[in-house]
């Protein structure tokens, strides 16, 4: 049971000793189990990726794709029920708003060391849970990739979403999964010719 007095489903119970994760308000905001398992997959399984654009935007000091990148992960952060590393994504990202170089220089590897925490109390749970999804045909996958070819150059962001959405239902191929991975993060900083430059 949770502190705010929420039966805690069967499936989510190995999460209920993570520190820094709030089952309660990941169901509040996702709704139900399957689509919080969902999100808490998606968000583990992006960390290394969204880390190292983070740090690349800075060395770039590149502070408005900083921006994106903080705001994208407050965000997930605070649907997933992770309430401290979503406030201190929210503080940099107004940092980043005005500018304030010395505070996110500051602040930043800090807020990377509670980022990348969250793979290790994460791992058990993932390593530990049967992947049921069906593996995705060969015609599928083909046909994933030409429904976003045809809506990436309309920049259709929700179209996008839905597709990787939809991919994300079924077991992908590494090398795919790796490829949706990039375009999913591609999509959150709208950069449409690098997203269309991969379906190439």
């Amino acid at each position: 049971m949770t502190d705010d007095g929420i039966e805690v489903p069967e499936e989510l119970k190995k999460l209920e000793n993570i520190d820094g994760l709030s089952i309660s308000e990941g169901l509040y905001y996702c709704g139900s189990s399957k689509a919080y398992i969902k999100f808490l997959n998606t968000f583990f399984h992006t960390i290394d990726n969204r880390v190292q654009e983070i740090k690349e935007s800075l060395e770039r000091d590149d502070i408005n794709t900083y921006t994106i990148k903080v705001h994208s992960l407050k965000s997930t952060s605070r649907i997933i029920g992770a309430g401290e590393l979503s406030n201190f994504a929210l503080s940099l990202e107004e940092a980043g708003e005005r500018g304030d170089r010395k505070f996110i220089s500051e602040n930043n590897d800090k807020f990377l060391q509670l980022y990348i925490s969250y793979r290790n109390k994460l791992a058990a749970f993932f390593e530990n849970t049967i992947d049921t999804r069906k593996e995705i045909s060969a015609d599928m996958l083909s046909d994933a990739y030409s429904a976003l070819r045809e809506v990436v150059p309309s920049m259709d962001y929700d179209a996008v979403e839905m597709i990787i959405g939809g991919l994300r239902e079924y077991k992908i191929p590494a090398a795919d999964k790796e490829k949706i991975d990039r375009i999913a993060s591609l999509l959150e900083q709208l950069k449409w010719d690098e997203i269309a430059q991969l379906l190439d």
